[in-house]
């Protein structure tokens, strides 16, 4: 037998290996390579492209930017606003910004580490305070501002001004007419966006009688005219006076008036219940108009369906119209005097 002195094991499986590995070695650099060249040029396609980086869900550019503003990013990640000639128009420093009409923003910013947002114009004067969660569009011709501490929300025009001052919680849009329900706990209001300026067009007030729930009082201005000349809060304080003095007619108790009068009409009020015996099943047509010689008085008149009920007979279905003048006096709507004639 043949004896062996030496085993030669060759290397080409080694190096083999060694050529694999080294592949993917350079495909694992290209690739890191190519992802930081993608990242740069995310970098800098969103620095110079304002629209790449906006929440689209939030809120819409409204403006056709005939300054050829740009958003520009820093270093830290913030926004700003420069011009064609890249000369500062908006200061680096805001966490989102969004092109309004008018030379307005609707920027975003950290306070007390909570995102919140309001409007700035391009002096970075403040429009509104900083007291919103988000800013929305609704459809070209609305923004609302949701609170950031409660439900509700603000309603302005597309330049950022404020339309109304109430707090609003729902809303319907017709977008076809431009057209904007704003609904809370008992008012309903209609805007139009008509000829690029925001009007309120319509006014619907409802609700209960308290002591008679089946009862329902409503209120439907559509007097455009009127609808400007009376202040909103002294409307919804006329409506108030008429839900007082109704429940107070229904639960028979008349000192509720002391509510919505002064010392001066009191007595006479309280001492004259139109209905008393009366059973009333239904308030209608409340209509309201503004005195022709008197500033700040408004005749509210509403036709009332009732039952008769004495002792010695019943009428039913009775029918009469109610008028109650409504004064302002000092700063409250109060109620004057009252007058109810057969139909």
């Amino acid at each position: 037998m043949k004896k062996i002195s030496r085993i030669n094991i060759s290397d080409k499986n080694n190096k083999a290996k060694w050529h694999v590995k080294l592949l993917f070695i350079f495909l694992f650099c290209v690739l890191i390579v190519t992802l930081a060249a993608l990242i740069k040029f995310y970098y800098d396609v969103n620095k110079y492209d304002n629209q790449a980086y906006l929440d689209s869900n939030i809120i819409t550019d409204f403006s056709n930017n005939k300054n050829n503003y740009k958003i520009i990013r820093n270093d830290d990640g913030m926004l700003g606003v420069t011009d064609n000639q890249n000369r500062s128009v908006i200061e680096p420093r805001w966490n989102n910004i969004y092109f309004l009409n008018s030379n307005r923003f609707a920027v975003q910013k950290k306070i007390n580490g909570v995102l919140k947002m309001g409007i700035i114009d391009s002096d970075e004067n403040y429009i509104t305070p900083f007291i919103y969660k988000k800013i929305m569009s609704i459809g070209n011709d609305y923004l609302i501002g949701y609170f950031e501490n409660e439900n509700g929300f603000s309603l302005f025009d597309t330049s950022g001004n404020l339309i109304s001052n109430k707090k609003w919680l729902e809303y319907t849009y017709d977008k076809q007419n431009n057209k904007l329900m704003l609904s809370n706990d008992y008012e309903n209001y209609v805007f139009l966006n008509y000829d690029e300026k925001i009007i309120c067009t319509e006014i619907n007030f409802e609700n209960n009688i308290d002591s008679k729930p089946e009862l329902n009082v409503k209120l439907n201005i559509k007097d455009i005219e009127l609808i400007e000349q009376i202040n909103s809060d002294d409307l919804v304080d006329i409506f108030k006076i008429i839900c007082i003095y109704f429940n107070a007619l229904t639960s028979n108790n008349m000192q509720d008036i002391s509510q919505i009068t002064n010392d001066q009409y009191y007595q006479s009020l309280s001492s004259n219940n139109l209905f008393e015996k009366c059973l009333i099943k239904n308030i209608s047509e409340v209509s309201i108009e503004q005195s022709a010689t008197e500033e700040f008085t408004y005749m509210l008149s509403t036709v009332i369906i009732y039952d008769y009920m004495g002792h010695e007979k019943n009428i039913k279905n009775l029918k009469s119209l109610l008028s109650l003048i409504i004064i302002k006096d000092n700063d409250s709507m109060i109620l004057k005097s009252i007058n109810k004639e057969e139909i």
